[in-house]
């Protein structure tokens, strides 16, 4: 499975969950809006990291329809850190941050596959 393999080669241990703010939408569809903030998110850790850092992202929709994005990092970077950058970007105030197995990695792999 590729997903698996690139995660594992590179060390992708931190499962980084990113949400939306509803209200921030202004009627703009969540998907393109996510996609759109997380381009200048990725900017934010560049210049954090002082280079750009290997990640796979995974995006979801949750039941009322709001996109929200998994992403597996092999950096460590402080959940306040994380949360003031993407909710001063547009994003919501939720963001979790978990240390992951090679087990979870591939339940991801494969609810992500399913659901797609």
């Amino acid at each position: 499975m590729q997903f698996h393999t690139v995660s594992r080669n590179n060390r992708l241990n931190i499962l980084l969950t990113l949400t939306l703010d509803s209200k921030k939408l202004n009627g703009e569809d969540s998907t393109r809006y996510i996609n759109r903030i997380f381009g200048s998110f990725r900017i934010y850790l560049k210049r954090k990291l002082h280079r750009s850092p290997k990640y796979i992202r995974i995006l979801e929709h949750q039941k009322n329809g709001n996109a929200h994005l998994h992403i597996l990092l092999g950096d460590y970077i402080p959940q306040k850190w994380i949360s003031k950058a993407w909710a001063s970007l547009g994003g919501g105030h939720i963001v979790d941050i978990r240390r992951v197995t090679m087990h979870r990695r591939a339940c991801s792999a494969r609810r992500a596959v399913r659901d797609s």
